[in-house]
């Protein structure tokens, strides 16, 4: 779940609506000045998919008991994140070897910086430690069964294009759905072009260099709105989900001299 401030609420957008606006952004990607998407139909899967291990948790979801406060993406314990992780890589492998290959190492990246934060939780460590090494044995499953129909070198050429480039829709999607009126950023691209993204007013959002077939593109995700308050339970929280205000979302992304 992402949690992002809007006056005095609180605007939340699951996870799984995230990876689809990532999954939008890359299927526009590629025109006459920029490549198209290698691999494209095992990647733009895993972009869509990267973050369904979510679903189930964003049914029933919980308050970090010290505040209160509905938990968001990067506040979880890390073995819930870890359970978490696993589901949405089991449902990318089931897509396909690549699939399960760059959506592995995508949280593998990502249990690594936990793990790093949390050295003084002794249990945790130990839970991430677990979630590493399984996923370094499946991820070394996915290329053996790659290495049939690619050259080693090709092989890890496309193990690392598609990792990274993951990471790039994932971080461009965040960058939109995370705060209402973004800083400018800067994203690699894993062929070692920059692009830069800044907003502008009424969800205007400026891409460049422009990578897309078709600009301006439009985008629209839905989240929930909730008063920003304590909230004591679970349980309460829950209900006030239940009653809670759906709100659209839209950005257009535009090259940068539109």
């Amino acid at each position: 779940m992402i949690r992002r401030h809007r006056g005095h609420n609180w605007l939340l957008i699951p996870q799984h609506e995230h990876a689809r606006l990532a999954g939008e952004v890359a299927t526009a990607w590629g025109n006459a000045a920029t490549p198209p998407l290698p691999l494209a139909e095992p990647l733009l899967a895993a972009i869509f998919q990267h973050d369904q291990g979510w679903i189930e948790w964003e049914r029933n979801p919980t308050v970090d008991p010290a505040t209160g406060i509905p938990r968001e993406f990067t506040e979880m314990p890390l073995p819930v994140s870890a359970a978490i992780w696993e589901k949405s890589i089991a449902r990318c492998a089931g897509d396909s070897a690549w699939g399960g290959l760059w959506v592995s190492r995508h949280f593998c990246w990502l249990g690594q910086r936990g793990r790093d934060a949390h050295l003084d939780h002794e249990e945790e460590v130990a839970d991430m430690d677990r979630f590493l090494a399984t996923q370094q044995e499946l991820q070394e499953g996915w290329r053996q069964m790659l290495r049939g129909s690619y050259r080693e070198q090709e092989l890890a050429h496309h193990e690392e294009f598609g990792f990274r480039a993951l990471q790039f829709f994932d971080a461009l999607s965040l960058w939109l759905c995370c705060t209402e009126q973004p800083d400018p950023k800067e994203l690699p691209f894993p062929t070692g072009q920059t692009y830069r993204l800044a907003a502008g007013e009424e969800g205007r959002i400026s891409l460049s260099p422009g990578p897309l077939r078709n600009s301006p593109l439009t985008l629209q995700g839905t989240g929930l709105r909730i008063p920003a308050q304590e909230l004591p339970s679970d349980a309460e929280y829950r209900q006030v989900l239940a009653t809670a205000l759906p709100e659209k979302l839209e950005w257009t992304i535009l090259d940068s001299n539109q």
